[in-house]
């Protein structure tokens, strides 16, 4: 019996051996590209009792796809992937970037992000994307299942010059006052056939104005948690003013998001011990798990019909589409819209508002950018300051560069450095009067007050 438990127990390591030889040669040596996902480390999500779940504080984990598991993702102590929010000597204007994953930025660096990049002085040089191994792949919607790495083995360095080239001061408070359908059409993306604000702010002078941009994005957040952040005073980040981030499908339900439900369950049902979960989590590291999920992954793929295949980021896009169409989301996103931009009023905190490109609505904006135009219609009957980098984006010759492969709403470091150029230039065109004079040091801001009349 004890010589059969050790034949047995020798056979299972050969195999092991066996898939861990197979994994090392897959994913060092660019057999083929990885199409499994990533998954959000274990143990980074835990209940919170108005948000519904947060980030663990001081959390220092890597992503657990088979594919992924080079990146890192860290939390400071307010549960943020950020560094710490303490105040720093001679920051400036604090800026507080709230947003869902795309502002939390799985798939890149930290240092990849958009927010890095216009956290970086004019007068110093942005860090760049490093060259990776084409078997290090960049992030997917969290509960997608057929995702593929990009191949960043040479990613484009979109340029230091142009963006310090762009990065003009604030106008003069006369310039700014322009009416809004001017900024509008020069400094925001109208949709395919307007004029790109990639040409615009050319011949501007560099501006060294000081700030500090605090990254706040949580992945699956929605408008409802917004709200709740900025009722909670931004868990104590301390913002002088906020960049409110959008993706299309924020509007909704904050309780509905799938890390909602799961901390639900985790609150009232049984716990998964630490060392079984840090156990997991270390064997799933291994070549040879990764290799099998990788196996596993392209067996399920196989089997899928050709209507089965379409792409998860196009079949998502279509739901979206379908649910603007629908009245309980559009109100349920203008009440949240209202909602916050009175919290924000009330605090006296400057307010600008940055819409996410997404790819099916840049590739075919007769089916899917109708979301993108109804949400613009919103910001533009309050009042409020919007960038909107469709343009810039639209006028790339290589859109699939710009985002993760299988995925039409994260950016690779590519794109995340587009993004971050296309904000300087709303900056530089007026299309966000309010962060320019805060952020010149125009203070104390007044804020101006917003056009309620469509209540």
């Amino acid at each position: 019996m004890r010589r059969r438990l050790l034949l047995i127990l020798v056979w299972l390591l050969f195999v092991f051996l066996l898939l861990q030889l197979a994994g090392f040669v897959f994913y060092k040596f660019v057999v083929s590209r990885p199409i499994s996902g990533y998954g959000y480390p274990t143990g980074i999500e835990r209940p919170h009792p108005e948000l519904g779940y947060h980030y663990q504080p001081n959390f220092s984990g890597h992503f657990k796809g088979t594919a992924y598991q080079h990146i890192l993702i860290e939390t400071n102590a307010h549960g943020f992937r950020d560094a710490d929010f303490a105040p720093r000597t001679d920051e400036g204007l604090r800026v507080a970037v709230l947003g869902d994953s795309v502002v939390l930025g799985p798939g890149v660096e930290a240092d990849e992000r958009f927010t890095h990049c216009l956290d970086q002085p004019v007068d110093q040089p942005v860090d760049q994307p490093v060259d990776q191994p084409v078997d290090q792949p960049v992030d997917q919607p969290v509960d997608q299942l057929f995702s593929q790495p990009v191949d960043p083995s040479a990613p484009s360095q979109i340029g230091l010059a142009a963006r310090v080239e762009a990065n003009a001061g604030p106008e003069s408070g006369a310039e700014r006052s322009a009416d809004a359908g001017s900024k509008t059409e020069s400094s925001t993306g109208a949709g395919p056939g307007a004029e790109s604000s990639t040409d615009a702010g050319s011949g501007a002078e560099p501006s060294t104005d000081a700030w500090r941009i605090l990254n706040l994005g949580v992945h699956a957040y929605s408008f409802g948690h917004y709200v709740t952040l900025a009722q909670l005073d931004f868990l104590g980040a301390e913002p002088d003013a906020v960049l409110l981030g959008i993706t299309l499908n924020d509007f909704a339900p904050m309780e509905s998001v799938g890390p909602a439900r799961r901390a639900r369950r985790q609150a009232d049902g049984w716990q998964k011990p630490d060392w079984v979960a840090r156990f997991q989590a270390r064997l799933g590291r291994t070549y040879a798990a990764r290799f099998l999920d990788e196996l596993d992954t392209r067996i399920r793929y196989a089997l899928l019909s050709a209507d089965e295949r379409e792409a998860y980021h196009t079949t998502w896009m279509r739901t979206v589409v379908d649910a603007w169409q629908q009245d309980e989301h559009r109100e349920r996103f203008a009440n949240r819209l209202d909602q916050f931009t009175d919290l924000i009023e009330q605090r006296g905190l400057p307010l600008g508002i940055l819409l996410f490109p997404e790819l099916n609505a840049l590739s075919d904006p007769e089916t899917f950018d109708g979301p993108r135009q109804q949400v613009r219609e919103m910001l533009e009957a309050r009042g409020l300051d919007y960038c909107d980098p469709y343009d810039d984006f639209a006028s790339q010759p290589d859109l699939d560069a710009l985002f993760l492969v299988r995925d039409s709403v994260h950016y690779t470091a590519r794109g995340h450095q587009l993004l971050c150029e296309a904000i300087e230039r709303c900056f530089d065109n007026g299309a966000l009067p309010d962060l320019a004079a805060a952020r010149a040091g125009q203070l104390p801001f007044a804020h101006r007050p917003l056009d309620k009349s469509h209540r």
